[in-house]
């Protein structure tokens, strides 16, 4: 029994086991921190009253709908991949568990139950979901306050209760880009924002070109002529970003408003870099598009300097023009990919499909094609991208293939990485489910 709690405290996920009438009969140190409960807190207690007594939305959790208590009732495993579990201080989080009945000479005696929080599986699938949308509205050329009006829903859903805005440098001030959220007025009256030493949060990060944090907006002298707009509309802390392009000069700030006094957490941080990276590449893109209009030569320095990849093919796929950005995500210099088959950068694999999807493409041009596949770098190392694709005539009716890439690696890596946890997960719980039946 000793040896069994060892290996029970071992291990990061949370077990609990349950007798018949649910009431726990052993817990393990994970399972305890997660639920906030110490051990002697536990046994004996029932356990779904105790941890599971409710839905997501708050509302009862009857016990004859329980997957764990179910699972001993009928001698059936079960695995949930979504669900919350409660604190002892009442508050919840996201649980992924599985629950295995215990039978000893043939007779269920109760059920031992694993699980896992997946708060920040869930965020970083969040946040994936959020690049991936802000990524193809830019790949579709929306218009620029849809992508950024996309962005900040998207970095909202990842807290309760923040607001986002996102306001665009436009000489010496600040216009307004974004705030899905925030109150119509409060978004008029912010439009045409000074920049300067003492303009709120975003005119000082704006002039300052770095990040400025204000707790409590009642009290902090840079916002002395701001103050009674925001705090009649309940807007009590404000911190702001400066969004750089790739050479470091501001084109806006992204801000983060709570209704309550506060500071950001690291995990703030990480969301406040995704959105200014994020916001950065949409709106350079879309002042690089407008200046095309005005100067060729602009248009082939934006095109090689922009944080993107792009192709240009003919219909048979050579490799009409790539830019500098992509050719060097490949490793290549953009001559050396110019007049060779697109095919030749792509997994000797994952050829015929790519193949295959752009004759698709050519045959119906008026759809846009969407695929993942992958490249291959000069120097051998595998390159996962996402491709946007649409089909553009020149002059004379040419068909030329216009393509979008987008490096997914990381992407793809972390998929990888979850699904070798889920394995390991699984072989884990059986080994534990397997040793307390021994």
């Amino acid at each position: 029994a000793q040896d069994i709690q060892l290996l029970l405290d071992s291990t990061g996920e949370g077990i609990w086991g349950v007798d018949l009438e649910a009431r726990c009969t052993f817990l393990n140190k994970a399972a305890g921190r997660m639920l906030g409960y110490a051990v002697e807190e536990a046994l004996g207690r029932n356990m779904h009253q105790l941890v599971h007594h409710s839905r997501p939305d708050g509302s009862p959790y009857p016990i004859e709908e329980c997957p764990i208590v179910s699972s001993f009732r009928t001698g059936q495993g079960c695995r949930v991949e979504d669900d919350v579990l409660w604190r002892r201080d009442g508050t919840s989080f996201p649980a992924e568990y599985s629950s295995f009945p215990i039978v000893e000479n043939g007779k269920t005696k109760g059920a031992v139950v694993t699980f896992q929080d997946i708060t920040e599986r869930k965020r970083a699938a969040g946040l994936i979901e959020s690049q991936k949308t802000v990524f193809e509205l830019i790949a579709r050329n929306a218009p620029l306050s849809e992508i950024l009006s996309a962005l900040c829903r998207g970095i909202e859903g990842q807290a309760d209760g923040m607001l986002c805005s996102i306001l665009l440098l436009e000489g010496q001030r600040l216009r307004h880009g974004a705030g899905p959220s925030l109150p119509d007025e409060y978004n008029r009256v912010v439009d045409g924002l000074a920049v300067g030493p003492c303009a709120g949060s975003c005119g000082t990060a704006a002039y300052r070109n770095e990040a400025v944090v204000v707790a409590e907006i009642a009290t902090d002298p840079l916002w002395a002529d701001y103050k009674e707009l925001a705090l009649r509309h309940g807007l009590l802390a404000c911190w702001s970003t400066p969004i750089r392009d790739a050479q470091g000069t501001v084109l806006g700030t992204f801000a983060m408003y709570y209704r309550e006094p506060k500071t950001p957490s690291p995990t703030d941080r990480e969301l406040i870099h995704m959105a200014t990276h994020l916001g950065g590449i949409a709106i350079a893109r879309k002042r690089a598009e407008t200046a095309l209009h005005d100067s060729e030569a602009r248009f082939k320095s934006l095109y090689h300097e922009n944080p993107s990849m792009y192709f240009t093919l003919a219909a048979d796929g050579t490799v009409l023009s790539v830019n500098q950005f992509g050719a060097r995500q490949l490793g290549y210099a953009a001559e050396e990919l110019a007049g060779r088959s697109v095919l030749t950068v792509f997994h000797k694999d994952d050829r015929p499909r790519v193949k295959n999807s752009l004759a698709a493409l050519l045959a119906h041009p008026d759809r846009i094609g969407h695929w993942e596949f992958r490249k291959v770098r000069k120097d051998g190392a595998p390159l996962w991208v996402k491709e946007t694709a649409r089909v553009v005539y020149q002059g004379g009716g040419t068909p030329v293939l216009l393509v979008v890439c987008e490096d997914i690696t990381e992407r793809k890596q972390t998929e990888e990485a979850l699904r070798r946890s889920y394995e390991e997960r699984d072989r884990i719980s059986q080994d534990l489910h397997d040793g307390i039946l021994q």
